[in-house]
C-alpha cells in the first residue's frame, strides 16, 4: 500500500475567495491498496477522524494506511436512483448510516453492533411532531423533516416516502433543505420541486398550475409537470443549486429571485473544444467546501469548480499521461472534504484525493518526450537574473532557461569540448552578469541584456572543476575548486589570482570546496570534507582549519551548507553529523538545542527567512525551525515531486521571495512565507486496530468506554495499530509509543504505525501512543488490556496450592522438629559428658600443680608464705569446685578465679614477674557466660614455661579481656623466653595437654570445626621475646 502523504503544487490562502490555479496532484486509492471495489459511492468522516468509504462491495473504514472491512453492509442501488451520499456519519451519536432502497443499516461505533431498520420505521421515528405536517394543494398530507418525508392521501393511506441524503448538511447535495432565513423547507420528489411554507404549513409545488412562487414558476416554464430533479444545495451566498437528470444545472439566487441555467455540454466545449459528445452528461454530486468553493462531480465532464467572479466553471479532467492526475473512467460519483481540507472524490476507478489549499511545493523536472523541459541530466545549481530569467545548471545538458512562472524558454548547449556542458555552479556579478563554472575550470559569462554567452578558460583554475562560487561584499568573486583551492577574481583589477600555497596551513589535506560564505571582515568561510577553513582575501590564502571535537583530525567531517546565525555564530550542516554552531570569536563548534534526530542525520542546505525561521534540507525532507530551535516541522515531499534525495548545500532566493532548492533530478520551488508551522489542529493519535496472532479484534468500543481487552494466557502475541488520521499532510509525523512493563522508554517511529509484542507474561498492560509534528507532543492515547494467567496461575489455584503446601510443610516441619529435638537431646548429653570428662581431666592437673607449689614452700621451711598460699589456694579450690558443677559461669566469676590463680603464682615466684589483669567494665557488669577456667592453662603455660626461665630481666604477664562485635577476646601475653627455649623441659608436655583441653573446650563452646585460638611467638631481631595467645569466644 502506498503510504506516502501527498503534497500539492502551490500554497494558497484558505479564505472564502481562495484563488485556485487548476493544477493539482492527486493521491489514488484503489483495490491494490485494499479497496473492496473500484466504484466508490459515498465518503464521510466520523468524529475521531476515520474515513468511511461505501463501495459496491461493502463499507470500509480507512485510517490512512489500513482498511477495516464491513462487507455485510453493502449498497446496490442501480443507476437511476441515488448515486451518491447513501452513506452518512452521525458525529454526535457515533453512528454510521447506510441507506438502501427499503432498509437502512446502522453501525453503532460505541459497541460495534450492526442493526437493520426499515425506511418506514426510520421515518416514523424521526418525523412524529405535528409541526412537520404540511398540506398540498390536492389535500395530500406530508410529514417533512431533515431526515426525510412521508406522503399520505386524503384517506391517510401511505403513497410515498423517502429519506434525505446528507441530512442537515446544506453544503452537500441533498433532497431536503431548511432555509435558515425563512424557515421554509425546500424538497422534491424527483419530479417536482416543493416548498413547505413554515408560516402557513402549505406546500407549493412546481407541478401546480401556474405556480405563484418565482422559483417554482421558472421551473414550470422549463420543465412543465416533469422536472426530473436530482439534488439541491444551498451555498453560503444563498444560491439554490438544482441538479437534474439531464445536462442542465440551475442556480437560483434566493435574494434576487433570478435563475441561471448552465449546460454541461457548453462547459465541456469551452474547456476542451469538444461540443458534439453523445455521452450523457450528469451532475452526480455537489459540494461547497469550507473555503466556499463549489465543486461538481459529473459523468463525462470531470470535476468542475465554480468561479463566482466569472460565473463559470473550471474543468479538471483525467489525463492518463499524468500519474498523479485525476483518475476516473467516465464517472465521478461523490465528493467529501475532510477536517484537514483534503477533498475526496469517489469515482468508478477508486478514490482520488487532493488538497487545493496546501499546495506548498512545485517541482520542475525532466518530462520524457518533452523537449521543452529540463534535460535528463543531474541538476547542479540555479540562479535568477535581474530581468527574471531563471538559469538551471545541469551536468551534461548545459544550461536551461525558464521565466519566473517556470515556463520553458530554451536549452543552451555550448560548442566545443564536452566539459563545456558540464555546468557546476553560478554566481551573479554586481553588474548583473551571470557566470557559470564548469568542469575543467571553464567559465561561461552570460549577458542577460544581450542574452548571449561568452566562454573563457582562466589558467588560474588549473583545469580544476569550479564546484561553487560566491561574491564578497566588495564585488570580488571567489571560485571554489574541486582541488580544494580558491581562485580570486579581483573586481577592481579584473584579474584572477590563485590562492597562495606558500601561506597555506602546513599539512593541510585539500578536498573539494563545498560552500563559501564571505563576511564583512574580509574573511570567507569555506566548508570542505575535512572541516571548516578560514580564507583571508587579502592574503589570498587559507589561514585556519577548524574541526568539531571528537572528529578524526585526518579524515574530518564533511561539512555542507553554511549560513550566518548571528554576528558571532555560523550555522553549518554536515554529512551524518547533523547541525553545528560555530563561534567565530572562539573558533569552537557546538550543538544547537535541536531534537536528537538532527544530530545524526545529514543536513545540506541552510537558510533563514525574513521572519527568522531556519530552513534545512535533509535527505528527503525540507525542515522549518523557529529561531530558538524549540519547534520544527518536517515536510514530506511527495514522490511525484521529488525523485532523488537532497545533496546540495543551497537554498536560492528568487527575486519575488520564493526559494528554490534542488536534488539531482528536480528543482523544488516554494514560498517560505506561506508555509505555517502550526500543525496542532488534530493532535490526538487514534488506536486503529488490535490483533492477536494476526486475528483482528474490534477495538472501537473498548476505546470509547475505556474498558480493557481481556486475553487468555495463550493469546499473548499482540499487534497494535495507530494513526494520526491525516491523509495528505506534507508534514512528517513522529510517533512515540510504549507498553508499560515492557518498554522502558518511548519508542520512536515515523512510517511504522504499529507495535508488535510477543510472548507477554500474564498481567495488566497499558499501551500509550502520542505524536509530534515538531511543535511538541500530542496528548497521550492509551489502551488497556489484560493477559489472564492459566488456570494453574490463577489466585484460587495458587491459594489452594499454598494451603496444601502449608499443610505439607507443617507436617514435615513438625516431624523434623521432633527428630531435631531428639537429636539435640542426644547431642546435649554427649556434650555434657565430654565437658565433664574434660573438666575431670583438667581439674586434677590444676590441683597437682598447686600442691607442688605448697610442697616447695614447706620444703624451704617458709611457713608464713605456705599459710598465706594455702589460704588463697583454699579459696581457689572452692571457686573451682563451684564452677565444676556448671558448663558456663559468669565472666566476672571466672576472672576472679583467674586472679586468685595468678596471685598464687606471683606469691610462689616472687620477683620473677609482674602481672596485670584487665577486663572491660561492660563485660564484668553484664551477665556474659563463659566456660570456667577457659584460659587458665594458657596463663599457666606463660608463667611456668616462659617467665620462670627468664634470667636477665623481670618478667611481665598481661591478661586483657575485650569485646569485638559478638565475641569476647582474651589476649594473654608474656615476655618470657618463648616456646622454643624450653623444648627440653619435661613438664611442658603436661602443660601442653592442658592447653589442648582448653582448645577443645573453645571449639565445643563456639560450635566450630577449628578452635578460635591463635598462639604467636614474639621475636625481636630474631631473638625470642615472649608469647602471645588470643582466644575468641562467641557471646551466648
Amino acid at each position: 500500500m502506498r503510504h506516502t502523504l501527498f503534497a500539492i503544487l502551490v500554497c494558497l490562502t484558505a479564505h472564502a475567495s481562495a484563488q485556485l490555479n487548476g493544477k493539482y496532484i492527486f493521491r489514488h486509492i484503489d483495490q491494490t491498496d485494499g479497496l473492496l471495489h473500484t466504484t466508490v459511492k459515498g465518503i464521510s468522516q466520523d468524529a475521531n477522524g476515520y474515513m468511511w468509504i461505501l463501495t459496491w462491495n461493502g463499507l470500509q473504514r480507512y485510517d490512512g494506511s489500513r482498511f477495516v472491512n464491513y462487507p455485510e453492509i453493502i449498497n446496490h442501488f442501480t443507476f437511476g436512483t441515488f448515486h451518491d451520499s447513501e452513506l452518512y456519519a452521525d458525529t454526535l451519536l457515533n453512528t454510521i448510516w447506510v441507506f438502501t432502497s427499503e432498509k437502512i443499516k446502522k453501525l453503532d461505533l460505541t459497541n460495534s453492533s450492526i442493526s437493520t431498520i426499515t425506511l418506514h420505521d426510520f421515518l416514523q421515528e424521526k418525523l412524529h411532531q405535528p409541526a412537520d405536517l404540511y398540506t398540498m394543494e390536492n389535500k395530500e398530507k406530508w410529514l417533512i423533516g431533515e431526515s426525510g418525508a412521508i406522503a399520505f392521501d386524503t384517506n391517510s393511506k401511505l403513497i410515498s416516502e423517502f429519506f434525505n441524503v446528507n441530512p442537515g448538511q446544506h453544503t452537500r447535495n441533498t433532497v431536503i433543505i431548511n432555509d435558515p432565513l425563512s424557515g421554509d423547507l425546500l424538497t422534491h420528489n424527483f419530479n417536482h420541486l416543493m416548498i413547505a411554507d413554515y408560516k402557513t404549513h402549505r406546500i407549493y409545488s412546481s407541478s401546480d398550475s401556474l405556480p405563484e412562487h418565482p422559483l417554482l414558476r421558472q421551473l414550470w416554464k422549463l420543465y412543465g409537470n416533469s422536472n426530473k430533479l436530482r439534488y439541491i444545495l444551498m451555498d453560503s451566498d444563498r444560491n439554490l443549486w438544482i441538479s437534474t437528470w439531464t445536462q442542465w444545472l440551475h442556480r437560483y439566487k434566493m435574494d434576487t429571485k433570478v435563475m441561471t441555467t448552465y449546460s454541461l455540454k457548453d462547459i465541456l466545449k469551452q474547456e476542451t473544444g469538444i461540443g458534439n459528445s453523445n455521452n450523457t452528461l450528469l451532475v452526480n454530486a455537489m459540494y461547497e467546501d469550507r473555503q466556499k468553493n463549489l465543486w461538481l462531480a459529473t459523468d463525462y465532464a470531470g470535476l468542475l469548480r465554480y468561479d463566482r467572479q466569472k460565473d463559470n466553471f473550471n474543468y479538471i479532467t483525467s489525463d492518463e499521461k499524468l500519474s498523479k492526475g485525476l483518475r476516473y473512467s467516465y464517472s465521478i460519483i461523490s465528493i467529501f472534504q475532510d477536517r484537514d481540507d483534503n477533498i475526496w472524490l469517489g469515482t468508478d476507478r477508486g478514490i482520488s484525493i487532493f488538497n487545493p489549499y496546501r499546495n506548498y511545493f512545485q517541482s520542475i523536472h525532466h518530462v520524457d518526450g518533452n523537449k521543452a523541459s529540463l534535460p535528463k541530466y543531474d541538476i547542479n545549481d540555479v540562479i535568477e537574473t535581474d530581468q527574471g530569467e531563471i538559469l538551471v545548471a545541469t551536468w551534461g545538458g548545459g544550461i536551461t532557461i525558464y521565466d519566473q512562472q517556470w515556463n520553458f524558454i530554451r536549452n543552451v548547449h555550448f560548442p566545443g569540448p564536452p566539459e563545456l556542458d558540464l555546468v557546476w555552479s553560478f554566481v551573479r556579478l554586481d553588474n548583473g552578469a551571470i557566470w557559470a563554472g564548469t568542469q575543467n575550470g571553464y567559465l561561461h559569462q552570460y549577458d542577460p541584456i544581450q542574452k548571449s554567452f561568452k566562454t573563457i578558460h582562466p589558467k588560474e583554475t588549473g583545469n580544476s572543476t569550479i564546484a561553487t562560487m560566491a561574491r564578497d561584499p566588495n564585488g570580488n568573486i571567489l571560485l571554489g575548486l574541486f582541488n580544494g583551492k580558491i581562485v580570486l577574481w579581483n573586481k577592481n583589477e579584473n584579474s584572477f589570482y590563485v590562492s597562495n600555497d606558500t601561506s597555506t596551513l602546513s599539512n593541510l589535506t585539500f578536498s573539494p570546496v563545498i560552500d563559501i560564505l564571505p563576511d564583512h571582515a574580509g574573511r570567507s568561510w569555506v566548508t570542505t570534507a575535512t572541516g571548516l577553513l578560514q580564507y583571508d582575501i587579502k592574503k589570498n590564502a587559507y589561514t585556519q582549519l577548524f574541526q568539531p571535537d571528537s572528529i578524526d583530525s585526518h579524515s574530518g567531517v564533511t561539512l555542507q551548507g553554511i549560513a550566518q546565525y548571528n554576528d558571532s555564530t555560523l550555522l553549518i550542516g554536515s554529512i551524518y553529523h547533523g547541525l553545528y554552531f560555530f563561534n567565530i570569536k572562539s573558533g569552537v563548534f557546538s550543538r544547537p538545542p535541536t531534537d536528537d534526530i538532527f544530530h545524526a542525520t545529514s543536513v545540506y542546505a541552510i537558510q533563514h527567512d525574513l521572519r527568522g525561521h531556519i530552513w534545512l534540507t535533509t535527505n528527503f525532507n525540507i525542515v522549518k525551525m523557529n529561531a530558538d530551535f524549540s519547534k520544527f516541522t518536517q515536510f514530506n515531499i511527495d514522490q511525484s515531486i521529488i525523485n532523488a534525495s537532497f545533496a546540495f548545500s543551497r537554498f536560492y532566493k528568487l527575486n519575488d521571495g520564493r526559494w528554490v532548492t534542488y536534488t539531482p533530478a528536480e528543482l523544488i520551488c516554494f514560498d517560505p512565507s506561506s508555509i505555517d508551522m502550526d500543525t496542532a489542529k488534530h493532535r490526538r493519535v487514534e488506536i486503529c486496530g488490535f490483533s492477536v496472532f494476526d486475528k483482528k479484534l474490534q477495538v472501537d468500543s473498548f476505546m470509547i468506554h475505556h474498558t480493557p481487552i481481556v486475553l487468555p494466557y495463550n493469546k499473548n502475541f499482540v499487534s497494535i495499530e495507530f494513526s494520526a488520521l491525516t491523509y495528505t499532510d506534507v508534514r512528517q509525523i513522529n510517533y512515540y509509543y510504549r507498553l508499560t512493563g515492557v518498554d522502558q522508554k518511548w519508542v520512536h517511529t515515523t512510517t511504522k504505525q504499529f507495535a508488535d509484542y510477543t510472548d507477554l507474561h500474564p498481567g495488566q498492560y497499558l499501551f500509550e501512543v502520542k505524536a509530534d509534528y515538531g511543535n511538541g507532543p500530542s496528548s497521550i492515547t492509551s489502551l488497556a488490556f489484560v493477559v489472564n494467567p492459566p488456570w494453574w496461575g490463577t489466585w484460587w489455584f495458587r491459594l489452594l496450592s499454598l494451603l496444601t503446601l502449608g499443610v505439607l510443610i507443617y507436617w514435615v516441619v513438625r516431624s523434623r522438629i521432633h527428630a531435631i529435638r531428639k537429636e539435640a537431646a542426644l547431642q546435649h548429653r554427649i556434650a555434657e559428658t565430654e565437658m565433664m570428662a574434660l573438666r575431670s581431666q583438667m581439674n586434677p592437673h590444676f590441683i597437682f600443680n598447686c600442691i607442688n607449689s605448697i610442697d616447695a614452700m614447706i620444703q624451704r621451711n617458709d611457713k608464713y608464705k605456705a599459710t598465706v598460699y594455702l589460704n588463697k589456694f583454699a579459696r581457689l579450690i572452692r571457686n573451682v569446685l563451684d564452677s565444676s558443677k556448671q558448663n558456663k559461669i559468669p565472666l566476672s566469676k571466672d576472672m576472679e578465679t583467674l586472679q586468685l590463680y595468678i596471685d598464687l603464682e606471683l606469691f610462689r615466684h616472687q620477683d620473677k614477674f609482674t602481672a596485670t589483669v584487665n577486663a572491660e567494665e561492660e563485660l564484668l557488669q553484664n551477665d556474659y557466660k563463659v566456660p570456667p577456667l577457659i584460659v587458665q592453662p594458657y596463663v599457666e603455660n606463660a608463667i611456668l614455661h616462659g617467665l620462670r626461665h627468664k634470667m636477665n630481666h623481670p618478667g611481665r604477664l598481661s591478661v586483657n579481656v575485650t569485646r569485638q562485635d559478638e565475641c569476647i577476646i582474651y589476649v594473654i601475653e608474656d615476655n618470657g623466653v618463648g616456646r622454643n627455649a624450653v623444648k627440653g623441659d619435661a613438664k611442658k608436655d603436661s602443660n601442653g595437654y592442658g592447653m589442648q583441653i582448653s582448645s577443645d573446650r573453645v571449639r565445643l563452646f563456639n560450635k566450630e570445626e577449628i578452635a578460635s585460638v591463635q598462639i604467636t611467638d614474639l621475636e625481636t631481631n630474631g631473638v625470642p621475646t615472649g608469647t602471645r595467645v588470643e582466644v575468641q569466644l562467641k557471646i551466648q
